[in-house]
């Protein structure tokens, strides 16, 4: 068995020494040389290459091919147009031949490419010509292990609910597995609506929290007012607020008080503008008084030129002062729909400290549009006196041109009528075979220039009147929109604010939690202004529950007394005593109240809080218990 083997193996290395695959031959030698070959190319390939990728440098020596470096400078420059195209095609054939292949990818493998494919020459020629099987590469494949084909991994999932969740959102919804990028872009600030804006956790652009506004988006009046109406028709239908949900609200509350605060300021600015054009007119004629004829001439064209300005910017000031009212319409909507959903809110949660604010800066916006609706209201009605006043000037301008027009027109007849009678005399006068004399036909040239220049007075004129009659048309219509605007303002100042439905323990917790906050931050004006109002309604509770307690105090001398009465009347005595003890009950409740409430107003806090410059959150007061002195009071009654 040992000898077979050796023999075996004697054998297999003699077939391989004379076929020459092991020890070399001519074939391996021609393979050699072949692999230097294309090893070469290879090499000069990625040279080539390199001269391509860094692309801009065509003029440098460097990126000319040596088989044109080398040639005489002549035969370079000096081409004809066809030797020229041969060139660039001799080119363009070398650059495609040397390109490299691209990177490779990890997509799917691509089938072998054909000879077709392929554009070198001799690659085509290489892939196109079948490979030769030796008895040698037999022979190494029977001693090769095969390598075994990897079979696909079993995958399974670590949580069994991986699977189910797969391509879904947290609503349980299919979406794509790889959304695309432009499917994530954020909206652009137009794209954007009140939802994107005013929505808590919304992709999209930074909002800014003092006006809702994507903070990348140029905020204007127009785009401003547009939000803000978008929403507050939400809100008033009912559509907008869901319950619990007060970020919204706020963030538009917020939008629209800004939208006012821009438009005050546009308002003011216009009002100070009017007020120097005036004394700049009012300066001006004082100047002309003592000027020279020239220097006069030049004060009017100035006078006449600032009147224009003067009326642009008395226009611009009224309709700021419309889109204002318009703007406060909207506000007393808003802000008379977020105090019900305020009041809401911290009825159902007393310890809601961000409703408490909110409700109270939500009716002091309220009664500050209603204050600067009878500020507009006053400005309108100036406004429209104005514009009548003008319509009643142009209405006498038109009236005047009329007859100033008949006039002319009497005058144009007579003098038609005379020139027609100097006329028939110089025509009988050269038909009986006479020449007129010069006076005759000079005096007929004069008066028809006259004629002619009474013709232009009556064409300008009755173009003054034309457009002195536009004037009174867009006077009327101003006037009308005036009045329009007056109607909005007036039914804003017959608006009714909501009722102060807040307990006095409410008022006395928004007291104490607005102190707070102005302690924290001394320099936060607005906090100082909402406690400062906070402050007139606690006090304003504060005086209700005095004159409560006067007319229960009232009322209890009189249960008592009707008490002493009923002695021989059981049944009815135990009915008064009933009541007497309710209403004693309720009055103690009432005392307790007040006591938090004076408290609150004092600026001291009721046990419970630990400090006043800690967050409003946790600075609610706790409300004062029954003491032993409030039925002494009440004994004392």
């Amino acid at each position: 068995m040992k000898r077979h083997g050796i023999s075996q193996i004697l054998f297999i290395s003699l077939v391989m020494l004379v076929s020459g695959k092991v020890f070399g031959g001519q074939d391996d030698a021609a393979k050699q040389a072949k692999w230097a070959k294309s090893t070469n190319v290879k090499k000069e390939q990625v040279e080539y290459r390199k001269t391509e990728i860094s692309g801009h440098r065509a003029t440098s020596p460097t990126n000319i091919p040596s088989a044109i470096l080398h040639q005489p400078t002549k035969q370079v420059h000096d081409l004809s147009s066809d030797e020229q195209e041969a060139l660039d095609k001799k080119l363009k054939s070398h650059r495609d031949a040397t390109i490299l292949p691209p990177k490779p990818t990890y997509a799917a493998p691509k089938p072998q490419q054909s000879s077709a494919d392929i554009t070198h020459p001799q690659a085509a020629a290489e892939a196109e010509a079948p490979k030769k099987t030796t008895f040698g590469d037999k022979l190494k494949s029977w001693f090769t292990t095969k390598p075994q084909p990897k079979q696909p991994e079993t995958q399974v999932d670590a949580n069994p609910f991986i699977k189910s969740f797969k391509g879904k959102d947290d609503s349980g919804i299919e979406t794509p597995e790889y959304p695309k990028k432009e499917q994530l872009a954020e909206p652009t600030a137009d794209e954007m609506t009140a939802a994107h804006r005013f929505v808590p956790g919304q992709t999209g652009p930074e909002i800014s929290a003092e006006s809702g506004i994507p903070k990348k988006a140029p905020i204007s009046l127009e785009k401003l007012k547009t939000a803000v109406e978008e929403i507050t028709k939400k809100v008033v239908s009912g559509e907008f607020i869901s319950e619990g949900d007060k970020t919204r609200l706020r963030g538009a509350e917020t939008a629209l008080t800004n939208f006012r605060t821009k438009i005050d300021t546009k308002i003011q600015i216009s009002s100070q503008a009017i007020k120097k054009a005036a004394a700049d007119i009012k300066k001006l004629m004082d100047n002309a008084i003592h000027a020279t004829a020239q220097a006069k001439k030049d004060i009017l064209a100035q006078i006449e030129k600032t009147q224009k300005e003067l009326a642009a910017k008395k226009e611009n000031h009224v309709n700021a002062v419309r889109d204002s009212v318009s703007a406060t319409k909207t506000a007393v909507e808003l802000h008379g729909a977020a105090i019900t959903e305020y009041q809401k809110a911290i009825n159902g949660s007393p310890q809601d400290t961000d409703s408490l604010k909110q409700l109270q800066v939500s009716r002091d916006s309220f009664k500050s549009a209603q204050k600067a609706a009878e500020t507009q209201a006053k400005e309108l009605d100036t406004a429209i006196k104005e514009v009548d006043q003008k319509v009643a000037q142009e209405t006498k301008k038109v009236t005047q041109f009329g007859t100033d027009i008949k006039r002319l027109e009497a005058k144009i007849q007579t003098q038609v009528k005379v020139m027609q009678g100097i006329s028939d005399s110089i025509s009988k006068v050269r038909e009986n075979g006479n020449e007129p004399g010069p006076a005759a036909t000079n005096k007929l040239a004069e008066m028809n220039d006259v004629l002619k220049k009474l013709q232009e007075n009556k064409a300008a004129m009755q173009k003054a009147a034309r457009t002195a009659q536009s004037d009174i048309m867009k006077l009327r219509t101003q006037s009308r929109a005036l009045s329009g605007s007056l109607k909005t303002a007036e039914a804003v100042l017959a608006a009714k604010i909501p009722a102060d439905d807040r307990t006095p323990q409410q008022l006395a917790d928004t007291v104490s939690i607005l102190r707070a906050a102005v302690k924290a931050d001394p320099r936060d004006k607005d906090a100082q202004a909402t406690l400062k109002s906070a402050t007139k309604d606690a006090e304003q509770k504060l005086k209700e529950l005095e004159q409560k307690r006067k007319d229960d105090a009232k009322k209890l001398r009189g249960l008592r007394k009707l008490v002493e009465k009923q002695r021989n009347n059981t049944e009815q005595q135990t009915k008064t005593k009933q009541e007497r003890d309710a209403l004693s009950t309720a009055m103690i409740t009432d005392l307790i109240t007040r006591d938090s409430l004076k408290a609150a107003i004092a600026g001291k806090l009721p046990k419970g809080v630990k400090a006043p410059t800690q967050a409003p959150a946790t600075s609610i007061p706790v409300q004062e218990q029954e003491k032993p002195g409030h039925k002494i009071i009440l004994d004392q009654l």
